[in-house]
C-alpha cells in the first residue's frame, strides 16, 4: 500500500510539473506576443483588444504561480519544519545568521560581537536613569468619554457575522495564523 502511495504521489509530482512546465512556456509565448504588439507602431483594434486579453492572462498566471510557490513552501513546512531534521536546523541556522547583529554603533562609536550586549545595556540604562527634563501639558485638551451603550458595545462576544466579514475582508492567499492553512481554506469550508 505505501508503495502505490508512493508512485501516486510521484506521478502526481511529475504531472504537476509537467502541468507548470507547459504553463511556463505558454506564458513564455504570450509575453513574446505582448512585446512584438507592444512594439509595433500601427495595431489594428483586434490586435488591441488581443494585447489586453494577453496581457491580463500573463498577469492572472503570474498571480497564480504565486500562490503556488507560496503554498508548496508552506507545505515543505508543514511536513518538516517543527520535526527535528536537518531541514528544521538549516531553516533555524539561516534565520540566526539573518537576524545575527554583527555591529551596531551607539554614541558615535562602533560596537562588534560580543561588545554590543554590555554597550547596548549602559546606553539604555544611562538613557533611562536620567531626569526627565520636560513634560508636556496639554490644559485645555478634553477627550470625551464613552457612552455606557458603546462600552457595552465594545465588551460584547463577538457575532458570527462579524467573524465572516473580517475573514472574507482579508486577502485569499494570506495564512494568518501559525497553522499556516491559507483564508481561501477556510473560506472553502466555512460552514
Amino acid at each position: 500500500a505505501l508503495a502505490e502511495v508512493a508512485l501516486h504521489q510521484e506521478g502526481g509530482a511529475r504531472l504537476e510539473a509537467h502541468f507548470w512546465s507547459s504553463k511556463f512556456l505558454e506564458v513564455a509565448d504570450w509575453d513574446e506576443e505582448i512585446m512584438s504588439l507592444q512594439a509595433s507602431d500601427n495595431i489594428s483594434v483586434d490586435q488591441s483588444s488581443r494585447l489586453i486579453c494577453l496581457q491580463c492572462l500573463a498577469q492572472e498566471w503570474q498571480i497564480r504561480e504565486s500562490i503556488h510557490w507560496q503554498q508548496r513552501s508552506r507545505l515543505g513546512w508543514l511536513a518538516h519544519g517543527d520535526q527535528n531534521s536537518r531541514f528544521f536546523h538549516l531553516a533555524a541556522s539561516q534565520r540566526r545568521r539573518q537576524t545575527l547583529l554583527q555591529s551596531m554603533g551607539i554614541g558615535g562609536r562602533i560596537f562588534l560581537g560580543d561588545d554590543i550586549l554590555p554597550a547596548l545595556s549602559a546606553h539604555f540604562q544611562d538613557f533611562y536613569s536620567k531626569p526627565l527634563r520636560f513634560r508636556a501639558t496639554l490644559p485645555d485638551f478634553h477627550l470625551s468619554s464613552l457612552s455606557v451603550s458603546c462600552a457595552i458595545a465594545l465588551e460584547r462576544p463577538f457575532q458570527h457575522q462579524e467573524i465572516k466579514n473580517a475573514v472574507w475582508a482579508l486577502g485569499s492567499g494570506k495564512a494568518p495564523g501559525i497553522d499556516g492553512f491559507p483564508v481561501k481554506f477556510f473560506r472553502t469550508f466555512w460552514e
